[in-house]
């Protein structure tokens, strides 16, 4: 018959070893104040795993901090070259940088879609381009082929879906017309390139010195083609 000692002292051993490393966890986080992902999830002999849980506030703070930097440089680079462009050229591209981060940014930053299924609907604003005769840029794509959207802003209706087309900040609200403008409303994170979105009211178009730029209320969807 087996010796069925080794294998009982073993079982015993397993529990003995997970309370030794949670009771070790517990006396570094009210010691010494170290912080950890988040709950333990699982421990084993491969080590602990942690319940990864998303910071929304730090997620929100990394995309405005990026929003804020690339327009600051927009605006820097335009006092060092000392150059004849207009200040309206410069106001334009300095808006467009503040309303974009970088894929880095974004995939840390970036609104998870599984928000959006979990009964809170992940709702905000987005600039979608400037409009004038036609799109210069555009910022949103056909749902089927991403391609720029061409149609005027009166047509965009709500409810119908398409994709982004650059990794934009989603802003709280409507930005006012005003000094503040998009300053005013908080940032709630970054829908990233290639998400789709359906527009929840007509685009507004707020008419600014460099242009008329539009913003829209969208709806997180979740991207059932698994991209």
């Amino acid at each position: 018959m087996p010796d069925k000692k080794p294998v009982m002292v073993e079982l015993f051993k397993q529990p003995m070893l997970v309370l030794s490393i949670l009771c070790a966890l517990a006396v570094l986080k009210s010691c010494m104040g170290l912080e950890f992902p988040g709950p333990v999830k699982k421990v084993g002999l491969e080590g602990i795993e942690f319940l990864a849980e998303e910071n929304r506030a730090t997620f929100e703070s990394l995309a405005s901090l990026e929003a804020k930097i690339n327009e600051s440089v927009v605006r820097i680079e335009a006092l060092e070259s000392a150059s004849d462009r207009p200040d309206g050229e410069v106001e334009s591209r300095a808006f467009e940088a503040a309303q974009t981060v970088s894929d880095t940014t974004a995939e840390v930053a970036r609104i998870r879609e599984s928000r959006a299924l979990d009964g809170a609907k992940t709702r905000g604003y987005i600039w979608i381009g400037n409009y004038r005769d036609a799109w210069n840029p555009a910022k949103l794509g056909h749902s089927d082929t991403g391609q720029p959207i061409s149609i005027p802003p009166a047509l965009l209706e709500p409810g119908a879906e398409y994709r982004v087309l650059g990794n934009m900040v989603l802003r709280e609200g409507l930005p006012a017309n005003n000094e503040q403008y998009f300053r005013g409303q908080a940032s709630l994170g970054v829908v990233p390139r290639g998400s789709r979105i359906s527009i929840q009211r007509q685009p507004v178009g707020v008419n600014r010195e460099s242009a008329t730029q539009y913003w829209v209320e969208v709806e997180l969807l979740r991207d059932l083609s698994g991209e």
